[in-house]
């Protein structure tokens, strides 16, 4: 190679990684990508490789110039003769080719060492990415819904194991099964042109039917969520057996249906005609109600009087009316009716009416479970809110302060660790219970995940709050019995925030205690930290 001569090595966009120039006197700094025009056309018309002749704008000398492009890596090498040389006759021709193809070579080495620490570092970042991901597939695992995920084909490439047991099934047999499988409303090719039309961000609410692998058949309620995922459209869906509520409803509706619904004419303030349903709704033998006033039938005057008034308002037309009544059966027992009566006269009301006692039980049960935390029984982050805006308002009309607690259990984990999960409920259960033993009229106690608690004291001057909450921490510290007398101990962090005179906002107030109780855990756990 001569003083003119040059050898470079570029990325495809033209960035200097390396140059060998021995008589230049410009230097040439790595990144940079000063290239003359007729680099520029050649190598957007021939990429791979090619020839030109050009003053290099490095170093202004007038070279011929061969180039190729590294296969399976972004570089470019080009080896570039000093003209008044290149014109010359072939001396040292095979000299200058062995200089060269070595300079290639060492170039072409370098970059395979920059490559390998760039795949270094790539490898660094995708197991990380592995890693985050082992654990969200953890945590899908062990989440309480039919949650499962599809791909846009319709297989299943994840789930939860509550998805496995719904379906009566084994994550081995479903992963990779098309959801026409089990759904026994849709079949593969209705199924598959759904797939075809989603887009991501589309949302759906759906009630289905699937195939468990035993035969049977459930009512599954589904929400469905098209998102992508590394290029890749996938649907998320969190699936919940309704069975037995769809049971529920569909037994209501024969009853309405059938001689169970309860008919009467009241002539007056007395019964008259009824039918056997009727009578057995309320506990009568029959002919038994015959004559009878119908005050009989409510649990004392002031509903009786209320319900006369409501349906003698809405029956003054031929309007048919509907409500639902709590009423008394010949026993005592205390009964819901969903009645719907016409009026037939002046003095007569013509009347259908239908036991709804389950159904308002169900409802009463499904509203306190979605209040309320299953394992302790104690309300829960939804009732909190209501609870906390309702007691704030109160405080404020009074012109009083009420007390936010935020409570972590210290030691929890290493329970659960060692002693196993089914101990560490049975902890949970024995803190709520304790909780309650020690607040008083008008403080509430919520859990409101895992091992937190959050409770709300009625107005109180702090002393009177120290000394409830004082008598809180030596009982949930005493001992307690998990499995077969062994006891275990916990300790406990609390952060209180209190509110002013004037109506607080809950969420700022939930938070306050919470950063308190966290910073009373870094500066010493088992304590009542204070604003």
């Amino acid at each position: 190679m001569s003083d003119h001569d040059a050898v470079t090595l570029r990325n495809t966009a033209m960035q200097l990684i390396a140059r060998r120039a021995p008589g230049s006197v410009s230097p040439s700094r790595v990144g940079e990508v000063v290239v003359s025009p007729e680099l520029r056309a050649t190598a957007r018309d021939n990429p791979n490789g090619g020839f030109f002749v050009a003053k290099v704008a490095l170093d202004q000398v007038e070279r011929a110039t061969a180039y190729r492009a590294v296969e399976g890596w972004p570089f470019v090498v080009y080896a570039g003769l000093n003209n008044a040389r290149f014109l010359t006759p072939w001396r040292h021709q095979a000299v200058t080719v062995s200089l060269l193809a070595a300079l290639c070579w060492l170039l072409v080495a370098l970059a395979s060492l920059v490559a390998f620490r760039a795949s270094v570092r790539q490898s660094r970042v995708l197991h990380a990415l592995a890693e985050q991901t082992r654990q969200m597939q953890a945590l899908l695992r062990v989440a309480a819904d039919g949650l499962h995920i599809l791909d846009r084909e319709g297989r299943l490439v994840e789930m939860s194991d509550s998805f496995a047991e719904m379906l009566r099934s084994t994550r081995e047999r479903l992963l990779g099964r098309h959801v026409s499988s089990w759904d026994v409303n849709q079949d593969k090719t209705i199924i598959d042109a759904w797939l075809a039309k989603i887009a991501v961000g589309d949302k759906q609410r759906v009630e289905v039917q699937h195939l468990r692998d035993d035969g049977t058949v459930i009512e599954v309620e589904l929400q469905l969520r098209v998102t992508e995922i590394s290029g890749e459209l996938m649907i998320f869906a969190a699936g919940r057996d309704i069975t037995q509520v769809k049971q529920l409803l569909h037994e209501q509706t024969a009853m309405l249906e059938s001689d169970l619904v309860g008919m009467v004419r009241v002539e007056g303030q007395t019964i008259g005609w009824r039918n056997q349903a009727f009578e057995r709704l309320f506990g009568y033998a029959p002919g038994e109600l015959a004559g009878m006033p119908l005050r009989t039938l409510y649990p004392d005057d002031d509903s009786y009087r209320e319900a006369a008034s409501e349906a003698k308002s809405m029956l003054g037309g031929a309007v048919q009316h509907r409500m639902e009544l709590r009423m008394r059966r010949k026993t005592g027992e205390r009964i819901w009716l969903a009645v719907s009566g016409v009026r037939l006269s002046h003095s007569q009301t013509f009347w259908m009416a239908v036991d709804i006692t389950a159904m308002k039980q169900t409802h009463a049960q499904l509203a306190h479970a979605a209040s309320h935390d299953p394992l302790t029984g104690l309300p829960n982050r939804v009732l909190l809110r209501q609870r906390l805006q309702q007691s704030l308002a109160g405080a404020a009309k009074e012109g009083r302060a009420l007390a936010v607690c935020y409570m972590d259990l210290d030691g929890f984990k290493a329970i659960n660790d060692q002693l196993g999960h089914e101990a560490g409920d049975l902890l949970l259960v024995e803190v709520a219970q304790r909780l309650r033993s020690v607040l008083r009229p008008g403080d509430d106690a919520f859990r409101i995940g895992g091992d937190e608690f959050v409770l709300v004291l009625a107005p109180a001057t702090q002393a009177q709050w120290q000394q409830l909450l004082d008598r809180l921490l030596a009982r949930i510290t005493a001992p307690i019995d998990l499995q077969r007398g062994q006891p275990a101990w916990v300790h406990v962090t609390i952060g209180v925030a209190t509110s002013e005179a004037v109506v607080s906002n809950v969420e700022s107030l939930l938070d306050q205690a919470d950063e308190i109780m966290l910073r009373g855990k870094r500066s010493g756990k088992g304590r009542v930290w204070w604003s």
